[in-house]
């Protein structure tokens, strides 16, 4: 990964050659830029590392700017605590998701209830406890571990 280096720290990152050729518009620069020294044009390494591990549920990442760590640039992250309103927005989201595929699972459905429809009296009961089962779907209380009913074979 490359960074641009201005004022003694990185100002923008990644960046690619692009960036390099706005920022300089009359210079010509080596069509095998990856290995080019560019550090006087401000494109300078960033050491990439492993992101830290998290409890999505709970925690995010920030990426922060670039430190200068032992005379390498090397990428920064912080795990930050998720507040309430995230986590409960987290939730309204998995929900709105649960909610969209539960209703389409019921559109797929529905031929099974209809009055002319050619199933056993039986398989139409199976199927009709299957799509109540559907319903109940989202008052299931943990939205990150959501149990889906089997449809009738």
């Amino acid at each position: 990964m490359k960074g641009y280096l201005e004022n003694n720290s990185i100002t923008k990152w990644p960046i690619d050659i692009g960036y390099l050729k706005a920022k300089h518009k009359n210079t010509s620069f080596p069509s095998d830029w990856e290995s080019a020294d560019l550090s006087s044009f401000g494109m300078v390494p960033i050491t990439e590392v492993t992101r830290p591990t998290i409890d999505d549920k709970t925690q995010k990442i920030n990426e922060l700017s670039p430190e200068l760590i032992d005379g390498d640039w090397t990428q920064k992250f912080e795990v930050v605590s998720l507040t309430t309103d995230e986590i409960d927005n987290q939730k309204s989201n998995i929900l709105s998701n649960v909610r969209i595929t539960r209703d389409e699972l019921l559109k797929e459905s529905d031929w099974t209830q209809t009055t002319d429809c050619p199933l056993t009296s039986d398989k139409k009961t199976e199927w009709a406890t299957y799509r109540q089962a559907l319903r109940d779907v989202p008052a299931q209380s943990d939205v990150y571990n959501i149990t889906w009913p089997s449809q009738p074979s």
